[in-house]
């Protein structure tokens, strides 16, 4: 009698599945982070910088700038608030004026609570990179694509002669910070709205599609598909917090303005306020299109490669 030998080898199509889907994910993560952070980067070199270009409204040398928004300043009834003008730093060389400006956003950064452990860190990779970071935000404030006001050395980095009317923006943040309750929690919370708007695109690529055929069942898998599915408006909304803030600043800032600025001359302020609010508004709609841009790209890749 034929003894049939029934053994067979072990099965490796499922090791093969997992292999093939982990390199799935991996590729449609990539390209829709990719495609993310393409079109973030393509937005900030084009439309955002323009309209951050409109921020830089040159007062004239006679109006004397920097003492109309010293003068504001005393008005808002802030107290230990700093106004620095790097615009005097023009008496030293263009590296020295740099490295001056780029020393107050260190200590910053050293000193805010988000970023205090990073900025602190002895690795000379962290170091390297943050200090570029503190030099490109120097360099803005010099331009006057940019102004700025430090939360936690309560100090207001403005150019006067290239972005003067800024400053009263910057004033108002002040007042956020040490006058209005409201104001304040914005404030704090600023951060991690900035984090959130980093955080949902990330869950979405990282989260499968759920269809009807494999929904979620618990409320893990149901908070990551809800995010999944509205990756691109909790995106924008994380923003929210943020804009309100700076409607705030520039609402108070505008105020001061009128108490020191001839009504010819109110029209600039406004100009560099929505300017300011522009570029907000802009990274927020941007931020909520790549998003959903990203995430669409990637379960394209998924399921072609499935299929």
């Amino acid at each position: 009698m034929k003894v049939t030998n029934n053994t067979t080898k072990p099965v490796t199509q499922p090791n093969n599945d997992r292999k093939k889907n982990f390199k799935t994910a991996a590729l449609a993560y990539a390209a829709g982070a990719a495609a993310d952070n393409s079109i973030t980067t393509a937005y900030n070199l084009t439309i955002n910088n323009a309209i951050a270009r409109l921020i830089a409204t040159a007062p004239e040398p006679a109006l004397n700038i920097s003492a109309k928004l010293q003068t504001a300043l005393e008005n808002s009834k802030l107290k230990n608030t700093e106004l620095i003008d790097i615009a005097k730093f023009n008496s030293v060389s263009q590296n020295a004026q740099l490295k001056k400006t780029a020393e107050f956003i260190e200590k910053e950064y050293k000193n805010h609570p988000f970023s205090k452990i990073i900025a602190n860190c002895d690795n000379p990779l962290i170091k390297n990179f943050l200090q570029k970071k503190y030099n490109t935000i120097a360099y803005l404030l010099k331009e006057g694509k940019n102004a700025i006001y430090l939360m936690t050395t309560n100090k207001i980095l403005i150019n006067s002669e290239k972005a003067g009317f800024a400053g009263f923006h910057e004033i108002g943040h002040a007042m956020n910070r040490h006058l209005s309750h409201s104001g304040r929690f914005l404030q704090t919370i600023r951060v991690p709205s900035a984090m959130a708007a980093s955080i949902i695109p990330t869950v979405a690529l990282l989260t499968n599609k759920r269809t009807d055929n494999n929904p979620p069942e618990n409320f893990w898998q149901k908070t990551t598909a809800f995010i999944k599915e509205n990756v691109g408006k909790l995106t924008a909304i994380a923003f929210v917090p943020i804009l309100t803030e700076e409607a705030m600043a520039s609402v108070k800032g505008q105020k001061l303005a009128k108490s020191v600025l001839p009504k010819t001359l109110m029209k600039n302020v406004t100009k560099a306020n929505l300017a300011g609010f522009a570029t907000y508004i802009g990274l927020a709609l941007v931020s909520g299109f790549a998003a959903y841009t990203g995430n669409k790209l990637r379960d394209k890749i998924v399921e072609k490669r499935k299929g």
